[in-house]
């Protein structure tokens, strides 16, 4: 049976759906069932919602059908045979084969010196369940790198055809040489464009950059890795899934947790040096990439850049929002003008606060003002500091008689954290008679504050 076409019905939803799979192509009409504002939709995006779809769908992918396309809710299942037989189906300008990956190699700008290469490996498409494969499996990112890199550098985008939205670039329960084949595609294109390997970078985020991570390591590439997905916990947790990476079944698109291959690829891999990641720990991918990847790194052979911009919240956000970083470390990479290092970027651990103290000195008071909250003037008994009194501070001004201060010592406090600020006070306003002195370099707890002794 080449051929097979199925029209989803209610009651078919009540028990699993175990059907003979054609040869070549099958039709599965979903739009008789679901939530009737969606029965347009393609059978992934069903899958989401319906646990019985969810497993036919891993069930396929398992068996080498892979969604191509989707028209008022009839998805096209296609039966991946040989690259070239199921080329037709990915609709890329320029696209080739070799050992049954499929890549595009867009030439330099200019031709002078050795030539560089760039390789990209795809992120999650920005519509992660699109019936277009080309969309789903083969998604551009960074179209206009050219422009950013060394202008005789060849872009080598590898797609990652399989699974439900990619195969992470690894080997599946479908086909165990998807990682063979990709290292000799990485071979094939250095040696037919006699590209020397250090002038070879690898680059991808998310789902690319767990390709990055990987393959970087397991051919021993220079490679910057974004918010790498090194674990499936999250996403089957907190995401339903979203990447079909549960066993459904009898049935499983991966043979091993990405836990698992990572763990393993560490701890049986010498690391290379140049493997960058650029990661957040504003980010949930955090986590997983310090225990999985940092912990497993013995001798620090990994550049770890965490950079917290403050709109980072999701791991898309993460590769959207450090694209200035991305680049000087990929060109960095190319034109080793400085040695990369681990790094915090914008990463403070303690949140500053902006303290606006001011006092002057009036007759026989002294007048705070400040706009911060929870403040308190810290009275001081004596020099050594051990017994004080607080008076809490108001947020716009405060005044206290100059006599309740008379020969003590006087900072302001957070009394939120017990965190003191010099008090600032302009001496030239006051018409006071009495002693007046200001004591510097008072140290309480290795610190050095400004006191103000009234006499």
């Amino acid at each position: 049976m080449k051929e097979l076409k199925i029209v989803l019905t209610e009651d078919m939803l009540k028990e699993p759906l175990d059907f003979e799979l054609p040869t070549q192509t099958l039709y599965i009409d979903r739009s008789k069932v679901g939530d009737i504002k969606e029965r347009g939709h393609n059978l992934i995006g069903f899958a989401r919602r319906e646990k019985r779809v969810t497993e036919l769908v891993v069930r396929l992918a398992s068996n080498g059908f892979f969604l191509v396309s989707s028209s008022l809710g009839n998805s096209r299942f296609e039966k991946f045979t040989t690259a070239k037989e199921f080329q037709p189906n990915i609709k890329v300008k320029n696209l080739q084969i070799y050992n049954n990956i499929y890549y595009t190699l867009e030439k330099p700008l200019l031709n002078f010196a050795p030539n560089r290469l760039i390789v990209i490996f795809s992120s999650v498409a920005d519509r992660a369940f699109n019936a277009d494969i080309a969309v789903r499996n083969f998604f551009t990112n960074f179209g206009t790198i050219s422009k950013y890199i060394p202008q005789n550098s060849y872009i080598l985008r590898i797609a990652d055809v399989g699974g439900v939205i990619g195969n992470f670039y690894m080997n599946t329960t479908f086909s165990n040489t998807i990682e063979d084949d990709i290292q000799g595609l990485l071979k094939y294109i250095l040696e037919s464009n006699s590209i020397d390997k250090k002038d070879v970078v690898l680059y991808g985020g998310s789902k690319g950059g767990t390709a990055v991570l990987y393959h970087g390591i397991l051919g021993k590439y220079k490679a910057v890795a974004v918010d790498p997905v090194v674990s499936d916990e999250y996403h089957e947790q907190h995401s339903k899934d979203s990447h079909f990476t549960k066993q459904y079944g009898e049935y499983r698109i991966y043979p091993k947790t990405k836990q698992e291959k990572f763990t393993t690829l560490m701890k049986t891999n010498n690391i290379p040096e140049n493997i960058n990641i650029i990661y957040s720990e504003k980010s949930p991918i955090y986590e997983a990439i310090n225990s999985i990847i940092k912990e497993n790194d013995k001798d620090n052979k990994i550049n770890y850049i965490n950079v917290c911009h403050p709109q980072i919240k999701t791991p898309p956000d993460v590769a959207a929002k450090t694209i200035n970083i991305l680049m000087l470390v990929i060109n960095n990479l190319f034109y080793e003008l400085a040695e990369i290092k681990s790094k915090d970027i914008d990463c403070s651990k303690t949140i500053t606060k902006k303290i606006d103290i001011k006092a002057e000195l009036k007759l026989t008071k002294l007048i705070i003002y400040t706009k911060n909250q929870n403040m308190s003037l810290r009275v001081y008994d004596d020099v050594t500091l051990k017994k004080y009194t607080d008076i809490l501070l108001n947020e716009s001004t405060t005044e206290i008689s100059l006599f309740k201060l008379k020969e003590k010592l006087l900072s302001v406090i957070d009394t939120n954290n017990s965190i003191e600020y010099e008090l600032v006070v302009d001496l030239e306003k006051s018409s006071l008679l009495s002693k007046i002195a200001s004591y510097k370099n008072i140290a309480k707890n290795g610190k050095e504050f400004l006191f103000l002794a009234i006499g």
